[in-house]
């Protein structure tokens, strides 16, 4: 599954695994692995010939406005079990009901 979040795992996204969890009959689940699938290209103004560069720590964007497009795209992988381990899994009906309480507070 692929998510959308700031680098680390959002809430959207463990509610996400949370609700495939439970539509598949499991109630726990653990994170295998977080795969990066992240672009970044550069977009020049038709007309503008000033370049670009940039790197994982730094953006250059030289004048007259050359900018920089960032898509994040994790993707998780995820086994469902319908017995926890501790320390390992995560509990996917409770994800959802502190889902639902902070929807609640809003």
């Amino acid at each position: 599954m692929a998510f959308f979040p700031t680098g680390y795992i959002s809430w959207a996204a463990l509610l996400r695994c949370a609700e495939l969890t439970i539509e598949n009959g499991y109630r726990y689940f653990g994170v295998l692995t977080i795969e990066n699938y992240s672009s970044a290209t550069d977009f020049v103004s038709p007309g503008d010939q000033n370049h670009s560069f940039y790197n994982a720590y730094t953006a250059y964007n030289p004048p007259p406005s050359s900018s920089i497009i960032f898509w994040p795209l994790p993707a998780l992988t995820i086994k469902m079990l319908r017995t926890p381990i501790s320390g390992v899994t995560l509990d996917a009906k409770d994800i959802q009901t502190r889902a639902a309480l902070f929807e609640a507070r809003k």
